[in-house]
């Protein structure tokens, strides 16, 4: 198979919990920060205030999206700003890495969709051009391909969801017109499920299969079994990373609406040029220091505990830096910006964040595991499409990895330093080709070789076997591994998810992708880095608000030039008047007690109560009604 070249600095995902109980300095004890001399140059804001009050100071823990927009926004904000990672190099689930061979590798191809607006104003922002033009997909089963999905940008725009139904209906190969229609009684569904907080908590207790496949013994319709096993199960496993038995309905109708059925365009996908990491959070992360200073980014730090402290006093944040040593890090604001799994940990460890009754929820807020497999071949491989998604293969000839979906990439049609490897006379490698899995706990514990064969063998070569020579090799791999690394949607999972403002905690504010989403909240939703990014952002303007309120003590005159949050685009007229109307019916329902037991009765609630019948809360006759009494020998 050749030589397996792990990056030797893992991202945080992959790191939770392997080192030792958390260091903790008596505040008596506290040794003294080191001064970090900044330098002033053209065009950089003053280093010191203008008047006698301070600058306000934030720590921000996690260097993924979320992290790095809460950073970037502070700044913005005037805040004196710390970013603390545990990996060297940040990036989350986007880091980056070289092989030995010098070869980018990564943590898994992200794609990047039209209602991505933030992402866009930030590469215009940073004076970057990262991505590919949008890309048709296709999706493989062990059948063969199931449907492609064309640049629906590119075609005449239709009222949604029709644009959607049409332009894609000569694409689905295997799933008749009768069974792509019965995926209609789920548009009520999207119009109901988010109306109001009351009834996205109730959806969210279902799981999707449930939903989506209805009860008809109550009369309530569903998609039919082909559509749901063959299509919606599967595009939800590489989207949520989870199968639809384990996700909350109320997400995945946040991912199925907002990335499908929202507008045409909205399923639109493009990647980029190269390594996320290279190619967006290396010059986002030299722009940071340009503005405020060399230390802003500390990578090598992994973060023990916070204490907050009394009101008014400094929070403490305690990490550990890659030599073992022990560092505290002064601050006003702290934003937790971490993946699930990090901020399970660094709660347990803080007393104050672990007595908290809004972060309690975060160690139930269930994870899953991804492997990123990348292959560097020695023939050419051109796949029919640049970018893909797979489901319902045995990997590995084990029947538990069926419910392992994933993606595969043709790299050499994406990235620009894979474009010409074919026709380099240096190089022994003519392909490179990306394949990540996800909901991949029955595959996590194969070793780097079996991983590298499962990937050639039951993906390409499974999926698309004329594009496969028989007699490639492997020139050099990576294989990484994220162990509970990524947020499951779970039933029951949003009651447990925290708000960018903690309650009784004023300091301290929470961004990534497992923030609150419903009704209230930005309309890009579930594992996307556009909600991670928001998410920094909303936490940037909460801790700049809660400075500005702090009248007289902090100097706020370097602020004044933070970027605006785009909301995703509006509701098309017609779907917001039929979610207008499904808002007001689910307002009757609740307040009008003969609405609600109708509700009940026709959801399968319950039986109808009939007055007089055991258990019904209407006797009859009513108490005092003065009905005739009943002829002689009748038994009314």
């Amino acid at each position: 198979v050749g030589t397996m070249h792990t990056p030797l600095a893992l991202p945080s995902a992959a790191r939770v919990h392997l080192r030792g109980s958390p260091v903790r300095v008596p505040r008596g004890t506290r040794p003294p920060r080191p001064s970090r001399p900044r330098v002033r140059a053209e065009g950089k804001r003053p280093t010191a205030p203008s008047s006698s009050r301070p600058y306000p100071k934030a720590c921000v823990i996690g260097g993924g999206w979320a992290g790095f927009g809460a950073a970037w926004q502070l700044l913005k904000h005037g805040f004196d700003v710390t970013l603390l990672d545990s990996s060297p190099d940040p990036g989350g689930l986007s880091a980056g890495w070289r092989t030995a061979n010098g070869r980018a590798v990564e943590a898994g191809c992200k794609g990047f969709w039209r209602h991505y607006g933030n992402i866009d104003a930030l590469a215009e922002e940073l004076g970057i051009s990262p991505f590919t033009p949008y890309t048709s997909s296709a999706f493989y089963s062990p059948k063969g391909k199931e449907v492609e999905a064309p640049v629906l940008g590119d075609l005449p725009r239709l009222p949604t969801p029709f644009g959607t139904l049409l332009y894609t209906s000569p694409y689905f190969t295997q799933l008749s017109v009768e069974d792509r229609i019965s995926a209609l009684p789920l548009a009520l569904d999207l119009l109901k499920y988010d109306a109001t907080k009351e009834s996205y908590l109730e959806y969210d207790n279902k799981s999707a299969r449930d939903v989506f496949l209805g009860d008809p013994t109550n009369g309530r319709l569903g998609a039919s079994e082909a559509l749901y096993a063959q299509f919606l199960a599967p595009i939800l496993c590489a989207l949520m990373f989870a199968p639809p038995e384990e996700l909350s309905a109320s997400a995945a109708l946040d991912v199925l609406y907002s990335y499908v059925l929202a507008h045409q365009d909205d399923f639109d996908v493009r990647w980029c040029k190269g390594t996320i990491a290279e190619e967006i959070f290396t010059p986002w992360a030299v722009k940071m220091r340009a503005t405020g200073g060399p230390d802003v980014v500390r990578g090598g730090r992994r973060v023990q505990t916070v204490e907050l402290g009394e009101p008014g006093a400094s929070a403490r944040v305690a990490a550990s830096a890659a030599n073992g040593t022990s560092e505290i890090y002064d601050a006003d604001v702290v934003v937790m910006a971490t993946g699930v799994g990090a901020a399970r940990g660094i709660i347990a460890s803080s007393p104050e964040l672990r007595e908290c009754p809004d972060l309690a929820g975060i160690k139930d807020v269930p994870s899953t595991d991804v492997v990123a497999v990348r292959l560097f071949l020695d023939k050419p491989v051109r796949l029919p499409n640049v970018s893909n998604v797979f489901a319902g293969f045995a990997l590995g000839g084990d029947d538990a990895a069926v419910n392992v979906a994933g993606t595969f990439f043709d790299l050499c049609r994406l990235h620009d330093e894979y474009a010409h490897v074919a026709a380099d006379p240096t190089d022994d490698v003519r392909a490179v080709v990306e394949i990540d899995m996800y909901n991949a706990g029955a595959v996590l514990g194969l070793s780097d070789a079996e991983l590298v064969d499962v990937a050639l063998r039951d993906v390409l070569k499974g999926c698309v076997p004329g594009c496969v020579p028989s007699d490639v090799s492997v020139v050099d791999s990576s294989v990484l591994r994220f162990k509970g690394g990524v947020t499951k949607f779970a039933p029951g999972t949003a009651s447990l998810l925290p708000k960018t403002r903690v309650g009784g905690l004023d300091n301290f504010f929470v961004a990534g992708d497992y923030v609150w989403q419903g009704p209230d909240s930005h309309g890009a939703r579930g594992l996307s880095q556009e909600k991670a990014l928001v998410s920094g952002l909303c936490a940037a303007d909460a801790a700049a608000e809660w400075a500005r309120k702090k009248t007289g003590r902090f100097d706020m005159s370097r602020g004044g030039k933070a970027s605006v949050i785009r909301q995703t685009a509006p509701d098309e007229d017609h779907v917001a008047a039929a979610k207008a109307a499904a808002r007001a019916v689910d307002e009757l329902e609740r307040s009008n007690p003969i609405a609600r037991l109708i509700k009940e009765t026709t959801t399968g609630g319950g039986s109808f109560p009939f007055p007089g019948a055991a258990g019904s809360p209407f006797p009859f006759p009513p108490p005092g009604f003065p009905f005739p009494p009943p002829p002689p020998g009748s038994t009314r």
